[in-house]
């Protein structure tokens, strides 16, 4: 063979490859579409929408039966993930993140549901969490919406990085929770970084635009949260002093859970769950418990049930398992018998 056809050649094999890698990639990145794996841009799921009031930003929709979170999540009529209100019972509200809401749970799975049937349906247990939520937006979604059903107790459910995240997030207008400041025209890709995508080119516009690309980060992310868990439960219980928790975020907590409560009727029944995670908060714990009690809360602190190592979903090492959700309901149900926190 000549050189001429020997290049010629070269040149049809290499095309032929390039071609053949690009209907492979082209193929899965158009099934991981059709099927809703991954639509190929960051897009939330369509739960939210926003609010008038600038305190409570976005909130659940009402009448709502939507996939999010590999799950189904179901609203009321008030956007609250529970049950309809029925006239005649008294109330109990649930105020909260994404913890109290039941990230990754059907509606049967979350903390309202085992509390109410705990309860035997003997009260209107109310979930007024959404995930993302402040404490400054349970404080808000309170006197929006929840305070006009006159609870007799309120649960607050209370998770570590409500004393990072006192400002609320934005919703934009394609419906995705931005970090609080955001603004139109930002850029709000989050490739990663490390290891050899790391070293892809581009990988900003990949990440909002490629299933592909954008499965291969959610994958690869939960194997190393995975891996890194036992590890970081571990160091975390090594250090059991270590804590990230400044005296300013709990002192602005502290001041902003004191504004709410001061906006309840002072014949409410006040309990305050401590969620944990993987570090243990040794001081700043007995310093937040002082917090709210001093706000007239009874304290639950679930370290003391789960330590530092409660079960979470299979492919995220932040939210509860159903597990854990079941017995945690459990355990909030015995405290309000047990403290006399149930309404009368």
């Amino acid at each position: 063979m000549s050189p001429m056809r020997r290049r010629q050649s070269s040149r049809s094999n290499l095309l032929l490859l390039l071609a053949t890698v690009l209907f492979f990639f082209g193929g899965i990145e158009a099934v991981l579409r059709v099927t809703g794996i991954d639509k190929g841009k960051p897009i939330s799921p369509q739960i939210y929408q926003k609010s008038d009031d600038p305190a409570l930003s976005y909130e659940l929709k009402p009448n709502l039966r939507e996939p999010a979170f590999r799950s189904t999540v179901v609203t009321d009529r008030r956007g609250f993930r529970s049950e309809e209100i029925q006239a005649g019972k008294q109330t109990i509200a649930l105020l909260g993140d994404s913890v109290t809401f039941g990230y990754g749970l059907e509606n049967e799975q979350t903390l309202a549901s085992h509390l109410a049937t705990g309860l035997a349906k003997k009260f209107n247990v109310v979930s007024a969490a959404a995930p993302g939520y402040t404490l400054g937006q349970e404080a808000a979604i309170y006197k929006e919406k929840v305070a006009q059903l006159h609870p007799d107790t309120v649960v607050l459910v209370f998770y570590w990085n409500d004393l990072k995240d006192m400002e609320p997030a934005v919703l934009d207008d394609e419906g995705n929770l931005q970090s609080a400041g955001w603004a139109p025209g930002q850029p709000t890709c989050h490739p990663i970084e490390t290891g050899i995508l790391g070293w892809i080119p581009g990988k900003c516009w990949l990440d909002l635009h490629s299933a592909f690309y954008r499965t291969i980060k959610k994958v690869i992310s939960a194997r190393t949260e995975q891996s890194n868990l036992a590890q970081q439960e571990t160091e975390y219980r090594e250090n059991a002093f270590g804590d990230w928790v400044t005296q300013d975020q709990l002192h602005k907590y502290g001041e902003t859970l004191s504004a709410f409560v001061n906006t309840l009727p002072k014949t409410t029944k006040l309990l305050f769950v401590i969620w944990p995670e993987k570090q243990l908060h040794l001081e700043s714990g007995q310093q937040l418990r002082k917090i709210a009690e001093q706000n007239e809360f009874d304290v639950l602190n679930l370290y003391e049930v789960f330590g530092n190592t409660p079960q979470s979903l299979s492919w995220d090492t932040v939210h509860p398992s159903a597990a854990t959700v079941e017995q945690a309901a459990g355990i909030i149900k015995s405290a309000l018998e047990g403290w006399k926190l149930l309404p009368q």
